[in-house]
This record gives structure tokens, sequence and C-alpha cells, in this order.
């Protein structure tokens, strides 16, 4: 008795441990799909101030968090590719950043 209740347990682990994998690697595809679909979004993306679609090391294509707008960093004066959220002057100027809400 006591080594069927052993085996039952152990199975029923066994269960769980290949549930929580499951749930583990779908979120792993979610996560994969979501950045291919915004890799896509970003090599197909254009400034909004010289309608160029060109981006290099030097001169990238920075996108607003708040309204999404697009430009280079040339075009826009960004100095350094910021590491954090970023928020062009319209946003930052009418409060639309998440650090002035």
């Amino acid at each position: 008795r006591m080594e069927f209740e052993h085996k039952a347990d152990k199975h029923g682990q066994e269960k769980s441990t290949l549930k929580q994998y499951t749930r583990m690697m779908e979120r792993r595809r979610e996560q994969q799909e979501a950045w291919e679909l915004q890799q896509q979004q970003d090599d197909n993306a254009v400034c909004d101030v010289c309608y160029d679609g060109e981006s290099t090391g030097e001169n990238r294509i920075i996108f607003c968090d708040s309204c999404n707008i697009s430009v280079h960093q040339r075009c826009y004066g960004i100095e350094k590719v910021p590491s954090e959220d970023y928020f062009c002057h319209a946003c930052t100027y009418f409060k639309r950043d998440k650090k002035s809400e």
C-alpha cells in the first residue's frame, strides 16, 4: 500500500512538473513572438522628422515610450541612446511621460 501511494505521489509530482514546464515554454514562445513582432516593426520604422528608415549604429531610430513617435538621434538631438524609457519633447512637455504621472 505504501509503495502504491509513493508511486501515485511521484506521478502527481511529475505531472505538476510537466505542467509547469509546459507553461514556462508557452510563456517563452509568446515572449519570442512578441520580440519578433517588435523587431519587425522596428525594422520597418521611418523617422517622423526626415521620413528616412535607415538606422545605423551612430544614428539609430528611437521610439517615444508614450506616443511611439520614431525619430533619428541626429534629427531630434539625442546624443546618447537612453538606457531606460525615452519620452519625446512633446510628451515630456505635456507630462505624458511616466515619470511625471
